[in-house]
């Protein structure tokens, strides 16, 4: 069964976990290219220092206005209240103050405040408890781009781009539109039609990904999407014929510190990568 906005719309950190065991659906060229998804990581903007929205100050408001002008012909049929899209893209993170860590006791820190929009640390909002390590408030800014804008739309949206000039990395939009939240896809196990996705470079080359698949909608397209354990009739049809049992498991998720971050200051110790424990398609242990 294909998975439905909602799953999408829940907190980040939610939906990186839940995606495990899922199954990304790819046609191309007639044929169906199907793997599981073993590896994620959440990315939380404009908190999250590793994230593409975050930024150290303040973008003039001219400059977002123009970016925005300039590709939402690209865009617009995929935002549900303009309106509010970009309103809290110009003025939703100007007030929005979030706690500092000390970075003397990141390493020991284990995440257990949440922010009020996306379920996660930085939490003084949340009404849990606040982590004693936390100390000055200070502001941090968002960011957007040409290339991260699809980020800011409501979850179940592709946010992909070009790294290295070589590797495309597959993100998908979470939360509500607006907020700069997205899961990267890190690795899938094989099922059919994939000899080797094993890593987010390698698995965007096997599905045959590109920029034109920036923004589409995983809830409605044709050609991607993505499926529970109840597959519908025909990735069924094409799995039976290969003896497969798409049966969901129960998995034992194993969460650590992301990787390729460590540009990100303190929030290069946040646990916010997740894969499934023993399965040998994850990217790094």
């Amino acid at each position: 069964m294909r998975i439905s906005r909602l799953f999408f719309q829940q907190k980040t950190l939610k939906v990186a976990k839940k995606l495990l065991g899922k199954y990304l659906i790819r046609k191309h060229k007639g044929r169906l290219l199907i793997g599981k998804i073993v590896e994620t990581e959440a990315y939380i903007g404009p908190k999250d220092k590793a994230s593409h929205a975050y930024s150290k100050k303040e973008q003039p408001m001219k400059e977002k206005v123009k970016i925005i002008e300039e590709n939402w012909g690209k865009i617009k049929n995929y935002v549900e209240n303009k309106d509010i899209f970009i309103k809290r893209i110009l003025y939703g993170n100007k007030k929005n103050k979030t706690p500092e860590y000390n970075t003397n006791k990141m390493p020991e820190y284990k995440s257990n405040t949440f922010d009020h929009h996306s379920g996660n640390t930085f939490g003084h909002h949340s009404g849990n408890k606040v982590d004693p390590h936390l100390r000055n408030f200070i502001i941090y800014y968002n960011k957007v781009t040409k290339r991260n804008l699809a980020e800011y739309l409501r979850g179940g949206h592709i946010y992909i781009y070009l790294i290295y000039g070589n590797y495309y990395q597959l993100n998908i939009t979470t939360y509500k539109e607006g907020y700069p939240e997205c899961v990267l896809i890190r690795s899938l196990e094989p099922i059919l039609n994939l000899k080797n996705p094993k890593g987010p470079g390698r698995l965007c080359e096997e599905l045959k990904l590109d920029s034109s698949f920036w923004g589409e909608d995983l809830v409605t397209s044709e050609r991607i999407w993505i499926e529970d354990e109840k597959l519908d009739r025909e990735p069924v049809r094409f799995l039976n014929k290969n003896k497969f049992n798409a049966t969901q498991h129960k998995y034992i998720i194993t969460r650590t510190t992301r990787i390729g971050i460590d540009y990100a200051e303190e929030c290069k110790f946040l646990k916010w990568r997740f894969y499934i424990k023993g399965n040998k398609w994850v990217s790094r242990k």
